[in-house]
């Protein structure tokens, strides 16, 4: 260890920017930041790489004069602040006099400012904190900030950075989050040339928002106010509990309109949502406290993100009560458009269009129905009626059989009418044709994605014993289902491992062959063995994907270019996405595992989480962690309630694996001794059926 000694200025200079510029984004807050303290209606943000290469800042604000502007670059100098005590009464973003030389010390900085009383502006160029030019220039009202080849001079901070999209994508967030907190102030980002975000700055929130997660969500905020608290007011909006996400991401909080990170006032709000939303479901929402700046300390991180309440159990309280009345007052019946019309370019409907419409969503639900008729009828054709109880997820069955009699019957009397009226031919009955293609094709990406039966009903049965198919009376209607059951079903059913049931709706227990208890967590095993099968598809030759009718998917606006980006890897993973608009994508197939059983919202959140997730790396190492969260998401849940053949299917894929973890690295199984059983119950010398 040496002498203890002062350090020189310019490393002292670049050791304290590590503390407020940590990446590009930092240095976008900070300048935003300076813009709307300066009273700026509007506010311009031009990227280049990232903000690695050029981040530029153009604002129409109170500007600096020639006297101010090169001590704006001296460290600790503010117009925020003169004594310690204006931070209890603090009304700006900025106080602290750091960000503008920190920002000089690790780049090349040009500004060019001018009050609205004066003729000409003023210019700077600083490089590594110092100043390389200063002279007149004429401008516009306001300042505009260059910060060019940012760490150029820190090259060991770069290695941290990520790609130049994850960094525009980290500022379009950053944007929207201020473009809500001030919907006064018109924002304006452009990345490499190309507009990403806008916002009219008329004060108009709703605006805002849809400026950010789309004009779809329009209709899911509800108005949120409360103007007579003790301790504060807020306004903003919630979201309608049917529009929800899979993560904290989007609960937006600002105090006095900064934006800020709390677990306390996340807490209020998902309290205020309990029992409105499933495990596991976010609301979104964007609200604004305005507190007495005494009660609230800004001063506690090095970035401002979080804050400090004096009262923090009674601001939680008076919060979360007012989010309920909010909630409890809004109709939050979700509202869905039916389309029951097709209409050609003369405004006739077209009665074909309809009708395939109407044929093409016939076809889904009865795929669906016999998908899942599989899991409540055993092998004599009989239902279960104690396993339909059991499970919600088999609330269709019943419409879903009166479904295929009705089919069945309606073709059956069109057979009868085509014979009557002279036709030599017969019409096939449309549900045996219906089975048949369920046997070859079905897969639910619940429980038995992971067994496809190579081999279709015709290839089991010879012609005399195939000869129900044209069968439509009841008693042909059961067989094939029955066969169906019987088709899909491959579970190895081994003497060896004996089911003993279900803990908590959450693990299955088993005895394996050395009579040891084994308990299986039925989202991990499931989630691995989707995640084997994926993988193993994704990298054949073969396709694993099947096209569906064609859905628009809305993201974000911070993820639209990141998602742009990552389509090759997105299309690899058998999500085949085309871009369709500024952050519009229509989705066109998605993995076979899928079926029918995937909705618009779990495609989304698998998009959301995979963009989101820190440090992509590789192609490989990206398309890994769409595997991953596709398996995680698809995968059967914890809590669910499963039938005996379900969790023998879990049973037999946990036990093919060759590993022993999800993806996430949780145990699949864990293995409890019959020995250790025994000592337990301090037992001597324990044996069978002693």
């Amino acid at each position: 260890m040496g002498k203890i000694k002062v350090l020189d200025k310019i490393t002292a200079s670049q050791i304290a920017a590590g503390e407020v510029v940590e990446r590009p984004v930092s240095v976008v807050k900070e300048l935003i930041e300076n813009s709307l303290d300066a009273n700026s209606s509007r506010i311009d943000i031009r990227l280049k790489k990232g903000g690695l290469d050029e981040i530029r800042v153009i604002d129409d604000g109170i500007g600096m004069s020639a006297e101010e502007l090169p001590l704006a670059f001296k460290r600790h100098a503010t117009s925020k602040i003169s004594v310690f005590q204006d931070l209890n009464q603090l009304q700006t973003l900025g106080f602290r006099g750091e960000a503008l030389p920190s920002i000089a010390s690790v780049s090349l900085l040009e500004i060019i400012s001018r009050e609205e009383d004066t003729l000409v502006g003023n210019y700077l160029a600083i490089e590594g904190g110092k100043i390389r030019e200063a002279k007149e220039v004429g401008s516009s009202r306001g300042t505009d900030i260059r910060v060019k080849n940012l760490f150029s001079n820190v090259p060991g901070r770069l290695k941290f950075i990520k790609s130049s999209s994850q960094e525009a994508s980290k500022i379009n967030t950053l944007v929207t989050r201020l473009a809500m907190a001030h919907p006064n102030v018109a924002f304006s980002l452009t990345v490499e040339g190309r507009k990403t975000f806008t916002s009219a700055g008329n004060g108009d929130l709703l605006g805002v928002i849809a400026s950010v997660y789309g004009l779809k969500a329009i209709d899911s905020f509800v108005a949120y106010s409360y103007e007579n608290g003790s301790l504060f007011q807020a306004a903003g909006r919630l979201s309608k509990p049917d529009y929800s996400r899979s993560s904290r991401a989007q609960e937006t909080f600002f105090i006095n309109k900064r934006h800020i990170q709390s677990s306390l006032l996340s807490q209020a709000l998902e309290e205020a949502y309990h029992t409105l939303l499933p495990k596991g479901r976010y609301p979104l929402c964007v609200v604004n406290l305005s507190i007495d700046p005494s009660l609230v300390d800004v001063n506690v991180h090095p970035a401002k993100r979080q804050v400090r309440f004096s009262s923090e159990k009674e601001i939680f309280q008076e919060l979360r009560d007012s989010f309920k009345k909010t909630l409890n007052e809004a109709d939050l019946i979700p509202r869905t458009i039916l389309a029951v019309k097709y209409v050609c370019e003369n405004g006739e409907q077209t009665e074909e269009i309809a009708q395939e419409r109407t044929r093409e969503e016939s076809t889904r639900k009865q795929n669906s129905f016999l998908g899942k008729i599989s899991e409540v009828v055993d092998s004599s054709g009989s239902i279960k009626a104690t396993e339909i109880s059991a499970s919600s997820d088999f609330s269709e069955v019943n419409a879903g059989v009166q479904s295929a009699t009705n089919v069945a019957n309606e073709d059956n009397a069109a057979t009868t009418e085509s014979m009557v009226g002279g036709g030599s031919v017969k019409k096939k009955d449309s549900l045996a044709v219906e089975a048949n293609e369920v046997s070859e094709q079905r897969q639910e990406y619940d429980l038995s994605s992971y067994e496809r039966q190579e081999a279709s009903t015709q290839e089991n049965y010879g012609p005399e014993e195939s000869s129900w198919e044209n069968d439509v009376t009841e008693k042909g209607i059961k067989k094939r289902i029955s066969s169906t059951v019987n088709t899909v079903s491959t579970v190895s059913r081994t003497a060896r491992n004996t089911l003993i049931g279900q803990l908590a709706d959450t693990y299955i227990l088993y005895q394996d062959a050395e009579e040891n208890l084994v308990v299986i967590d039925q989202h991990t095993a499931h989630e691995r063995i989707l995640y084997e099968k994926i993988k193993q598809e994704a990298e054949s030759a073969q396709p694993f994907w099947q096209q569906i009718l064609p859905d628009v998917l809305e993201v974000d606006s911070d993820l639209a270019d990141l998602l742009r980006e990552r389509l090759p890897e997105f299309n690899a993973a058998g999500l085949c996405l085309e871009e369709f608009g500024e952050r519009s994508f229509i989705l066109r197939a998605v993995p076979v595992f899928f079926k029918t059983n995937y909705t618009t919202r779990l495609i989304q959140d698998i998009i959301e989480e995979t963009l989101r997730e820190e440090g992509f790396g590789s192609e490989k190492d990206f398309r890994e962690k769409i595997y991953q969260i596709m398996a995680c998401k698809a995968a059967v849940k914890a809590g669910k309630k499963l039938t005996r053949l379900e969790m023998e299917k879990v049973i037999t894929g946990a036990n093919n694996l060759a590993q022993t973890t999800c993806p996430h690295g949780r145990p699949v199984q864990i293995i409890i001794g019959k020995k250790e059983i025994a000592k337990n119950f301090l037992r001597k010398n324990f044996l069978r059926n002693k």
